[in-house]
């Protein structure tokens, strides 16, 4: 579940954001809700500011007097901009080693100046870096804001209402009194379970990965002493926020494994495959098995010592609501997520109409589908008649052509996910891996490993999110159609989840076996727990919600959820704010678009031109998606 990449030597949100959005993983379907007792978007203007609200623009300045200016000054201006663009997007990738790693095979190719590249995980922000960081994005701002947007190709004004949208939302969530807001201990994304994620999925390609590899290890015990001390600053400040108990267990269970760890295992099999001479396969390999003995394991208990010494201190149990920013913070986050400037008030008014007119179509779904209910309801769902996920991928592959445009390589390899990511625990049924911009391209899925009933409508729509037509294809789309770099990785989280939502449950319409009822119950479930989901997380970390208040919540509106179930998902929604918004958010949005040029099309409307058009712009703000899509409507009416 993750994508957003900021721009210049800036990285804002620190290393634990590329950590928590490199990995697409995405949740295990949640049970759908249990029939109630009884029936129950603001958009930007013109100049891009937030009604109501103080958020401002980076930079007013569009096509005044565009008109009057000759085509060379034109063209001067748009390779001025093409130059600027490049330059921002390497400097972005040169200023963390995880991101040239996870977007390039061969950097040095694509003009990545890899003397830039420190190897290794980085250190965790000082009060120093902050203020660098702000002076830094602040001179890029008024770099930009030279440019004036009516001089730019097509393509390039949407990089340039991209970036536009970006650095607003960025220069607000820098602000000084969000500093030491980042979280690098809240499970179940903690440190600790992060880098065993990442050395478990990490590539080595070639000879060059090998050799970085023992670097990249050894640089784990600065990482984490900085994030520790981090941590501690945070203790003082009042603005910790963890829990010692499932952190201490996460890193007991890394060390129980020591030097039997399957992460290790899979490292040394990937040097292995690489063709060099024995004997460099084995100093490689050497050099990892002690850097992973004499880095790696040590600091995991590095980890639980500054756990233990910690308990005692100030620890926040609740939501960021109960941080003295904590509620702007979590509504900046919460822009960032859905690629909006929509204030909390009305994301929240928004899913709260939404949820009323979901409760609304499930009580229609059980007038009018009576036995598909019993049977949904019943745990007696039909299968899906596949007997492997590869033929799930093969099937969709097909089918998506007749709503979907072509994209020639699709070729994709998938396996099961190592055990001690623990995906079981962190809800996690798939996730997908970021393709590299060069390279074979190869899209690649990695499953939870405990064993799954392939057959069943749960393991086909989670295929169909991480595969196709969802991320697999979403990124072999981007990829293929997308010139720009910065496009192409600037991934809106909403837009990213809410389109492989989208896409899983518009796949249920290639079931041709699997009854209508029954689509109609998991597309209505699947929006409703996902919105409803979103607004406890605004209702714990915007409106203070406690446990109790969120277990009302639920049963309100008819789960079933006991004490325990309760603190389960009050933990969760308050240490992985905004996560289930990219979901829940997201699709509604597409859902809404999509149904706005169906009313105004009619009979005109076409799913693969408006497919087309929902994915031509790329993973961008929902503003540009939606012109998009007005454009696809005004030349069809």
């Amino acid at each position: 579940m993750k994508e957003g990449r900021l721009i210049k030597k800036v990285l804002i949100l620190a290393i634990v954001v590329i950590m928590s959005t490199s990995l697409a993983g995405c949740f295990i379907t949640s049970q759908p809700v249990t029939p109630p007792q009884s029936d129950p978007g603001q958009e930007i203007s013109e100049t891009g500011e937030l009604e109501g609200e103080s958020v401002k623009p980076a930079t007013k300045r569009d096509d005044d007097g565009s008109a009057n200016v000759s085509e060379e000054d034109k063209k001067a201006e748009q390779e001025k901009f093409a130059t600027f663009m490049d330059k921002s997007f390497k400097e972005s990738i040169e200023s963390s080693y995880l991101s040239t790693h996870i977007y390039y095979i061969n950097p040095e190719d694509a003009g990545i100046d890899m003397s830039n590249v420190e190897i290794g995980f980085g250190l965790a922000p000082t009060e120093a870096d902050y203020n660098d960081n702000r002076e830094a994005y602040e001179e890029l701002g008024n770099e930009f804001a030279a440019f004036n947007r009516g001089l730019l190709t097509p393509e390039q004004q949407i990089e340039y209402d991209a970036m536009q949208w970006e650095i607003t939302i960025v220069k607000r969530l820098s602000d000084e009194k969000f500093d030491f807001y980042q979280q690098f201990f809240a499970p179940p994304n903690s440190l600790d379970a992060n880098l065993v994620s990442y050395l478990s999925t990490w590539d080595i390609r070639h000879e060059t990965d090998a050799k970085n590899m023992v670097t990249l290890i050894n640089s784990i015990p600065a990482y984490v002493d900085s994030t520790i001390e981090y941590a501690k600053e945070q203790q003082k400040r009042e603005l910790l926020m963890t829990n010692f108990d499932v952190v201490i267990e996460g890193c007991k269970d890394v060390l129980d494994k020591g030097m039997e760890s399957s992460v290790l295992l899979k490292l040394l099999e990937k040097v292995d495959k690489l063709e060099i001479e024995q004997s460099l396969k084995d100093e490689y390999k050497n050099g990892i098995t002690t850097a992973f003995k004499d880095a790696y394991l040590p600091s995991f208990q590095k980890i639980i010592d500054a756990m233990e010494s910690m308990r005692g201190g100030y620890n926040n149990t609740q939501g960021f609501a109960s941080f003295p920013h904590g509620k702007e913070y979590f509504e900046a986050n919460m822009m960032y997520t859905t690629g909006t400037l929509d204030s909390i008030e009305d994301i929240n008014s928004y899913l709260e109409e939404k949820n009323d007119t979901l409760l609304s179509d499930l009580f229609r779904v059980y007038s009018k589908y009576p036995d598909e209910v019993d049977a949904y309801y019943g745990d007696n769902e039909p299968s899906s008649g596949f007997k492997s996920y590869e033929e799930i991928l093969e099937a969709n592959k097909t089918a998506l052509l007749q709503d979907h445009p072509e994209v020639k390589n699709l070729s994709y390899h998938i396996e099961d996910a190592d055990p001690e990511e623990k995906l079981a625990e962190k809800n996690i049924a798939a996730y997908f891996l970021i393709p590299p911009l060069d390279g074979d391209r190869i899209q690649q899925m990695r499953v939870e490993p405990s064993g799954r009933d392939v057959e069943s409508l749960d393991t086909y729509i989670t295929v169909s999110h991480e595969g196709f037509p969802g991320h697999m294809y979403h990124y072999a789309y981007l990829y293929n159609n997308i010139d720009s770099n910065y496009i192409k990785t600037l991934g809106i989280n909403a837009f990213i989840e809410g389109y492989a939502v989208y896409a899983e449950l518009e796949s249920l319409n290639y079931l041709t076996d699997v009854k209508m009822g029954f689509k109609e119950l998991i597309r209505i479930s699947t929006a409703l727990s996902y919105a409803d989901y979103t607004l406890a997380d605004i209702g714990i970390n915007y409106y203070g919600w406690d446990k109790e208040r969120t277990k009302k919540f639920f049963t309100d509106i008819g789960y079933s959820v006991d004490d325990a179930g309760a603190q389960e998902i009050f933990d969760y929604l308050r240490c992985t704010p905004c996560t289930y918004a990219s979901y829940g958010y997201g699709y509604l949005r597409i859902a809404d678009i999509r149904d706005n040029a169906e009313d105004q099309l009619g009979s005109k409307f076409s799913a693969l031109d408006f497919n087309t058009a929902l994915l031509k712009p790329g993973a961008v703000p929902f503003s540009i998606i939606e012109k998009s899509v007005a454009e696809y409507i005004s030349e069809n009416m």
